[in-house]
Formats: C-alpha cells, structure tokens, sequence
C-alpha cells in the first residue's frame, strides 16, 4: 500500500490553496479599507503580482514545502497552464541570481568556477536548481487554482472547461488527512528525516488551523 493516498494529497493541496485564497482576500480587504478603493477591483489587479504572493507563500511555506516533497514522491505530472508569477529561469540565470562577480567578490567567484569544474560540486548545484523550479512550478500551480476560483466568483469569466472546473472546486474534505493521522505511526518512515520533520511541522500547522480555537 502506498504510504501516501492520492486523497490525502489532494487535501494538502486543496488546504493549502484554500488558506492561499483566504490570506489574499484578507489582504486585499485590508488594502481597500486603508485606500478607500474597489475591494473587487483589487481582487482582480493583484491577482498576477509577484510581490503579493510572495508574501501569501511566505505564509504557509512549511505546508507549501511538504506538498512539493509528496509530489516528487509520486512523480507528479503538474497540469500545463499559463501562470507564471515566478519565473521559471535557466541553470545560467538561476547561479547569476547568487553567484556574479560583483556579489561575490573577485576571489570567491574564482573559486566557484574552479569548483564547478568539479562534477560532484556541479551535480549538487544542479540538483539545487531543479528542486527550486519545481518548487516553482508547484506555487504556480497553487496560483492557478486560485486564479480560477478567484475568476469565478468575481464573475469575470463564466465558461470553463471541465479540467478548470475539476481544478477550481477547492473544497476540503478532511476524511483523507484523520486517516492518515490515525494510521501514521505505522508507516513513518523514520529514515526520511527531512520529509519526517517537515511532515510534523505541517500536521501542527494544519491541526492549529483546522482545530484551535
């Protein structure tokens, strides 16, 4: 059996877009009280700022790294669409960003080419880039949904397709999650110490939203 159902993945996925949709309405709410502007007007014109959901991500970036580390598990297929709030660069762009002659310094940009020379060092800035663009690609994913759900209850657009309505319906059903909960003890893989914490981190986070009062 395996360890992680496809429903208790799409009730992180679906709790996570649904905590997303509720910290933008809240900002937005915020942004039109103290401007005194269209609070639905708002809701459509920030809806592809970068800026605004990086902070929306910062929120919930425990829950957000624990649904790209089942993802990768199961070598999930992420459905084309075309969002891209954050940026999908190349290997050159993704080093320029922390590695350039003038970050760096002389000597410590010398020895950074010098060691990607070296295939070992170079496989592990690799690997590095890979991980943050399919961490992207995953936050892309989540701004997608919400960015249907968000088009359908404003009204902007009425006509969907039937995978865009599979993919807006946000609705939690949190059978899936109590029934992992109730059997995770039997198959935590204590190996997997990084998945492990970051599960634990997330389950606390989920139990704080859903339960507390």
């Amino acid at each position: 059996m395996e360890k992680y159902s496809t429903d208790y993945i799409h009730f992180i996925k679906t709790f996570i877009a649904n905590k997303c949709y509720t910290n933008y309405c809240n900002m937005m709410l915020k942004k039109s009280n103290e401007e005194g502007s269209d609070y639905k007007e708002n809701i459509l014109k920030y809806r592809y700022e970068p800026d605004v959901w990086k902070e929306i991500l910062n929120m919930i970036h425990v829950p957000m790294k624990y649904l790209v580390q089942l993802y990768k598990n199961i070598d999930y297929e992420i459905p084309q669409h075309s969002i891209q709030v954050y940026e999908y660069k190349t290997f050159q762009e993704y080093v320029d960003t922390y590695v350039t002659l003038e970050k760096a310094g002389s000597y410590n940009y010398q020895q950074f080419i010098k060691s990607m020379k070296d295939p070992e060092f170079k496989n592990k800035v690799v690997e590095k880039y890979e991980i943050s663009l399919y961490e992207n690609k995953i936050k892309n994913y989540i701004i997608y949904i919400i960015n249907l759900y968000l088009t359908a209850k404003t009204n902007a657009h009425q006509i969907f397709t039937d995978r865009e309505q599979l993919e807006m319906d946000i609705t939690v059903d949190i059978m899936p999650y109590l029934e992992y909960i109730s059997k995770r003890d039997l198959h935590t893989n204590k190996d997997d110490i990084k998945t492990g914490c970051i599960e634990l981190d997330t389950i606390d986070y989920i139990n704080d939203s859903l339960f507390t009062m």
